[in-house]
């Protein structure tokens, strides 16, 4: 089995910093039952300090985008919603650069590209513990949660309250996260082995 590929484009230098006692959120995805945007609104509902949410994807389930929309109108004034499009590629790095974290609460990844380019843009990430990414913190990459509501409020009640010098270890650990596991040349040969058999 060969590992995915991926991308590690140069470091940032304009990286967003993270403001005092709120958050930048940035959920990047098919809209979708099984990327689990749903569950993340109604945890976000319980959130009492000040957090925004911003939502990029395609609307692939519009009856299940209909139940999102309809909770996002009942959110407290203390959180903002906003839905934004479609992104290209290049659209992805440059939004990741404008969050403090990027969310993802799926109901399974088998890689889970985004993930990784967020780890490559120095954006931690909140994610599930159903895809590859595991044990997260112990690098300062992130946080991979069971999917229950409680544990997710409690983190992101966290991560707002979280100083910015603090969150910077996070911002400089996700990216080394990315550099550690990015393609190597024993990757790139196993791939070109692979191509050259099937020709």
């Amino acid at each position: 089995v060969i590992g995915n590929l991926t991308h590690l484009p140069e470091e940032r230098k304009d990286k967003k910093r993270k403001a005092n006692e709120q958050l930048d959120l940035g959920f990047i995805s098919r809209i979708h039952p099984k990327k689990n945007l749903l569950f993340l609104l109604e945890v976000l509902q319980q959130i009492q300090s000040i957090l925004k949410l911003h939502i990029w994807g395609p609307v692939e389930d519009e009856s299940y985008w209909e139940k999102c929309q309809q909770t996002i109108a009942e959110l407290p004034e203390n959180i903002q919603v906003v839905y934004e499009g479609v992104l290209t590629h290049a659209g992805v790095e440059q939004k990741l650069n404008e969050i403090d974290v990027f969310v993802l609460p799926t109901h399974g990844e088998n890689f889970g590209h985004a993930i990784y380019e967020a780890f490559a843009q120095g954006t931690p990430a909140l994610i599930s513990e159903k895809t590859p990414w595991r044990d997260l913190s112990e690098d300062k990459a992130g946080w991979d949660l069971p999917l229950e509501s409680e544990i997710w409020r409690d983190k992101l009640e966290e991560l707002i309250h979280t100083s910015e010098e603090e969150f910077a270890h996070w911002q400089e650990g996700a990216r080394a996260f990315a550099e550690q596991k990015s393609v190597n040349k024993a990757l790139v040969k196993a791939y070109k082995n692979l191509f050259l058999l099937q020709a």
